[in-house]
């Protein structure tokens, strides 16, 4: 028995332990993990993977994506050892913050790890809703290459941390599903989307000029760039706009889940301007 850090060829076997509790994740999501911080990910093996804790250094913010267990290897606190395992990689980071979403079958270890509730999520996996009344004067505008410092200015201020790396990934490797609103010449919100090979996954999303009219366009503005598959949209409950709206589409399956985080909540304690997080597993 072993835990040891996980590699681009350990992927496969880590989507399937994922998508054995029902995730419906896909290789790109890992892969863009291990990009965002390659030693940040564990596997434990016993002959093969039975369980992988896979997660994303942000400076002083960690977040856990995932921590699965075959069910085979349950009952045996494995998931207890990848999950200090975890926390060990965070605090050498220097982390004073480690952040998750945790299921309800979850929330038990991770209160026993330090883990505090803050706010209730869901996350929706659904069909592309169609938006005819905007398509004639969306005010949304392309976020382009010279916006991205001021995207990842305004990210920062709501996430509390340094999410640059992050940020630019996304901008600069989808920048037809970036858009932004600006007032005054000053970026005011923004929406970005990625590409998987089922569809697309939504967020960042974030409107700070409180007109839900404003977030609304931004939305739009992305679904008209969508043309298969099915779309991921996750945000918090707190922002009751995004989640009616959430939970309005036309959803295939819908899962709610705790924000947890152990040390300080580095989110902004105003939370409204937040419509879409960038992912359960990337915070």
């Amino acid at each position: 028995m072993v835990v040891r850090g996980m590699e681009p060829k350990d992927i496969p076997q880590a989507l399937a332990l994922i998508n054995e509790e029902g995730w419906n994740y896909t290789s790109v999501e890992l892969e863009r993990m291990l990009r965002l911080d390659p030693d940040g990910s564990f596997m434990f093996e016993e002959g093969h993977p039975i369980g992988i804790v896979m997660g994303v250094s942000y400076g002083r913010t960690g977040v856990i994506g995932h921590l699965v267990v075959s069910k085979k290897g349950r009952g045996r606190k494995i998931g207890q050892n990848l999950l200090r395992h975890s926390l060990e990689y965070f605090d050498s980071k220097g982390a004073e913050t480690v952040a998750l979403y945790a299921t309800a079958d979850g929330e038990k270890l991770y209160n026993k790890y330090g883990f505090a509730g803050k706010r209730r999520a869901l996350c929706v996996n659904a069909q592309k809703p169609h938006f005819e009344s905007y398509s004639k004067a969306l005010k949304a505008e392309p976020l382009l290459e010279e916006d991205i410092p001021d995207a990842i200015a305004l990210d920062s201020m709501l996430f509390g941390d340094d999410r640059s790396k992050l940020m630019d990934l996304l901008c600069r490797e989808f920048p037809k599903h970036s858009f932004k609103i600006s007032r005054g010449g000053e970026l005011v919100g923004f929406i970005l989307a990625r590409e998987t090979p089922v569809g697309y996954d939504i967020g960042p999303w974030t409107c700070t000029t409180g007109s839900t009219e404003d977030a609304m366009n931004l939305f739009a503005a992305e679904m008209a760039t969508f043309t298969r598959g099915t779309m991921f949209l996750a945000t918090f409950e707190q922002n009751s706009f995004a989640a009616n709206l959430a939970r309005s589409l036309d959803r295939i399956i819908l899962w709610e889940v705790e924000y947890m985080v152990r040390g300080k909540d580095r989110y902004a304690r105003d939370i409204s301007s937040v419509f879409g997080v960038s992912a359960f597993e990337l915070g």
